[in-house]
């Protein structure tokens, strides 16, 4: 599969799902209510570039900033707080 920008990750052979190698404590039904997307692990990849990004870090439902290397990562990636809040904060937040 070619990559997709707009989804900032490479789809696997099945389309619409991404791999969700899920190590998290959210409480199970926070878990049920976020996107998959949402509950990844923020993934740095082996680049060496300096993106600041933000991630839902579903343990503390906030978005959070880490660095972005550039390449590799999942689609627990995003450019601006707003854009996490607004894909990502569990409803009714």
């Amino acid at each position: 599969r070619a990559f997709q920008p707009q989804l900032i990750a490479c789809p696997l052979h099945t389309p619409g799902i991404f791999s969700t190698h899920l190590k998290h404590e959210a409480p199970r039904e926070l878990s049920q209510a976020l996107p998959a997307m949402c509950q990844l692990r923020p993934a740095k990849g082996p680049c060496r570039g300096l993106f600041y990004r933000y991630f839902s870090n579903s343990t503390s439902s906030e978005c959070e900033h880490f660095t972005y290397g550039g390449c590799q990562g999942n689609a627990n990636d995003f450019e601006t707080t707003e854009i996490c809040s607004r894909i990502c904060k569990p409803p009714g937040e």
